[in-house]
């Protein structure tokens, strides 16, 4: 397997568990400011209607980087050093291994 595509699905994942974490504890802040009414604090409001904003946006960019890296394996070829099949590269990205034989060892073209 190429490594630079290995690298790629990692990094991908880290923005998509950074925007919901960030979105959760944006909310989180959200529900505290309204469950205590004798806490007045407008910036904590605010940081957390940002940090659900910047969860949002790490989020889009997660769709759009996994959008990309689609395109990017449909052109691709997977061999299976293993049992030999080959295939489109969506359909080793869609299993994260060989279809025929569950082997990781699958080489991109």
């Amino acid at each position: 397997m190429d490594p630079r595509i290995d690298l790629f699905i990692e990094k991908a994942a880290f923005l998509k568990q950074a925007g919901y974490t960030l979105i959760a504890v944006g909310l989180i802040f959200l529900t505290f400011l309204g469950m205590t009414p004798s806490v007045q604090a407008p910036w904590l409001g605010f940081y957390s209607y940002l940090l659900i904003a910047v969860g949002g946006i790490a989020v889009v960019l997660y769709k759009c980087t996994e959008a990309l890296q689609y395109s990017r394996l449909k052109k691709r070829t997977a061999y299976c050093l293993e049992c030999g099949w080959f295939g489109r590269g969506t359909d080793w990205y869609r299993y994260e291994c060989c279809p025929e034989c569950d082997s990781e060892r699958v080489d991109l073209r």
